[in-house]
């Protein structure tokens, strides 16, 4: 298990990011975070990452390893595709073998010689998705995958995840697209107001509808209007 203890951020101008949470990462399984903007799920995902340090709690990874894909990853504008993964690549000690085939996978490699800065929204994520691919790491952590993608580079996605959590890995991702989620994670996690209001198996609840919408929408709607 990735053991998350007592888990909170807190900012200097008092504004709470983040509450605090227990919770056991399942192995080997796939995790969505779920929840409207500022709800705190890249909060939470820049915490596992020590992107941002806690204000209490911590997070004991074990000999795991991880790979994380923030919502946004600024490349240096002025690289081409090629020479920003090679980069990466010969950090990581991947050859350009790898590089190449990872960017033949995500449909880059005819523009790879092509500045970044040219890219689209989705070109750009594709790209942010290769590179948490180059070291074969047994976690990957998501945030939002899916943006800018086009329906069929969502599909892939999809299935491209569901091959590595084939493999064993663990996957951790935010998203809106709750479709995605059905297909492919073994629980949820249901982020409000920097809090996490709802923990669940996915299959538990879609037993109780035949839409993950329908039956998350009545459990939040009944959460929100008991605390309040």
């Amino acid at each position: 298990m990735i053991e998350i203890s007592q888990l909170s951020k807190k900012y200097r101008t008092g504004k709470i990011g983040f509450q605090p949470f227990t919770y056991q990462v399942p192995l080997g399984q796939c995790v969505a975070l779920l929840g409207g903007n500022g709800a705190g799920k890249s909060t939470f995902l820049k915490l596992l990452t020590n992107n941002i340090r806690p204000t209490t709690g911590q997070v004991n990874w074990g000999e795991d390893q991880f790979a994380y894909m923030p919502d946004d990853l600024e490349f240096p504008a002025n690289l081409t595709a090629i020479e920003a993964i090679k980069l990466l690549g010969t950090l990581k000690k991947v050859d350009s073998k790898k590089c190449n085939s990872l960017l033949k996978e995500v449909g880059l490699y005819e523009v790879r010689n092509e500045r970044i800065n040219t890219y689209s929204k989705g070109m750009k994520q594709r790209l942010s998705f290769v590179q948490t691919l180059l070291s074969d790491e047994k976690v990957l952590l998501l945030d939002e995958p899916t943006n800018g993608l086009d329906p069929y580079w969502v599909k892939w996605l999809k299935n491209r995840l569901l091959e590595e959590k084939s493999k064993g890995k663990t996957i951790v991702f935010s998203t809106h697209t709750l479709s995605f989620v059905e297909e492919l994670a073994d629980e949820v996690l249901f982020f409000y107001e920097g809090k996490v209001i709802l923990q669940d198996n996915v299959k538990s609840l879609l037993q109780e509808s035949r839409s993950l919408e329908d039956v998350i929408v009545e459990k939040i709607e009944k959460l929100i209007m008991k605390k309040d």
